[in-house]
């Protein structure tokens, strides 16, 4: 790459100590995703599409400016993409991102496993909560970064408001209801680190009793809901030596790339976060890593699942609250996705597969209704009823943002 791909502005205009890097040459400008302003005296990075990064070489990238004093002005110098990536990752530990509503105690436990990480800072992000967690925070631990929205705008904007709060860091972020193990952060950012083309790196999930809980999935099809539990998962067990060959219930014993991992622990490379715009924030509740790692596919990044390290993840710690809404939240983000990523037939298809296993359902819950005695379990039945029935008529009450 010779000096003439690149024009180096310091304008009047730009504070001091500021430069403007402006590309010239288009095919230059095609291989990068973006453009940094940075302090002159700091390293500036144009971050190349990740189809390029593994071919190395001053043609993949430009790599870095500096301002140097005396009579060289501003310097040029190049290297190969995998040990300029290496370098820049090095010396800047991953930050943590909790999102939170109204689950103190276990924000609590989440938060006490955190804070011990080697982490560049932990950010809670919440939502707006009613039960003492931000009074909680504010108390007992005064050194993680606090954004409250009480509007409570949705889990994938809480996330990027937290995100926005990290810097240039990679983030780790976190459903409230996770803890993390000793040394938890450091061992995804060095799987992170040695895998220039993963945008997001899931780790091993297990219940609080310490069992696999399921985290990496397909994409969604039309003639497969977005949904966690596969239909096809116990007939597929009951196969001899097929279980390993079928995602939905291989053993997570090893790393691999996956479509989608579960959201409750997603360590995201932040030059691949920032390419994509961050989380959809018209996903209120349900499928926004969907979503993400969908977009990061198309933009040329790869979701991995990582076992370098175990999250224990409660399950349900928020969500629980407010069962139905959640419930009808589901079915509207699973919509939204068929809308926003399939067009035509497929959308189609899609759509109307959907609605048929809504129907379905609600000639289960029904069944149940009748047959059920216990108040509480009969309640709940006929609210997923009407969640039902609100969705396919398209009268849901619940924002469709």
């Amino acid at each position: 790459m010779g000096l003439d791909s690149l024009t180096l502005v310091a304008p009047d205009r730009l504070k001091s100590f500021q430069t403007m890097v402006i590309l010239r040459r288009p095919d230059v400008a095609a291989r990068c995703s973006r453009v940094r302003r940075v302090r002159a005296s700091t390293t500036a990075c144009l971050v190349p599409s990740p189809h390029n990064s593994s071919k190395g070489g001053v043609v993949a990238r430009v790599d870095e400016v500096t301002r140097k004093k005396g009579r060289g002005g501003m310097k040029l110098s190049t290297g190969t993409t995998a040990d300029r990536s290496a370098s820049q990752a090095v010396d800047r530990p991953a930050s943590i991102v909790i999102v939170s509503f109204n689950t103190r105690d276990h924000l609590r436990r989440c938060l006490q496993t955190a804070v011990s990480q080697h982490a560049s800072g932990v950010v809670v992000a919440d939502n707006g909560s009613t039960d003492g967690s931000v009074e909680m925070v504010e108390r007992e631990f005064q050194e993680v970064k606090l954004s409250v929205d009480h509007s409570n705008p949705g889990y994938g904007a809480g996330a990027n408001r937290g995100v926005r709060l990290c810097g240039d860091a990679d983030v780790l972020v976190l459903n409230s209801d996770t803890r993390l193990a000793p040394g938890a952060l450091d061992a995804l950012h060095a799987y992170l680190k040695g895998h220039p083309s993963a945008g997001v790196v899931g780790p091993r999930l297990v219940n609080t009793d310490g069992t696999l809980q399921p985290s990496a999935f397909r994409f969604p099809s039309p003639l497969r809901p977005p949904v966690q539990r596969d239909p096809l998962a116990a007939l597929v067990r009951c196969i001899p030596g097929a279980s390993e060959h079928y995602l939905p219930t291989w053993s997570h014993t090893r790393p691999r790339s996956v479509p989608y991992v579960m959201g409750a622990a997603l360590l995201i490379r932040r030059a691949a976060f920032d390419a994509v715009g961050g989380f959809d924030e018209s996903f209120f509740m349900y499928a926004e890593e969907i979503d993400l790692s969908w977009r990061m596919r198309v933009a040329g990044w790869e979701t991995h699942f990582a076992p370098v390290t175990s999250v224990v993840h409660v399950g349900r710690a928020s969500t629980c609250q407010r069962a139905a809404e959640m419930l009808e939240q589901s079915a509207l983000s699973s919509m939204r996705f068929y809308r926003r990523r399939y067009s035509g037939f497929r959308r189609g298809i899609g759509l109307l597969v959907l609605r048929a296993v809504m129907a379905l359902r609600i000639g289960r819950d029904v069944v149940r209704y009748a047959l059920v005695r216990d108040g509480n379990r009969r309640r709940e039945l006929a609210d997923n009823v009407r969640v039902w029935q609100r969705v396919l008529t398209g009268r849901s009450p619940v924002p469709a943002r």
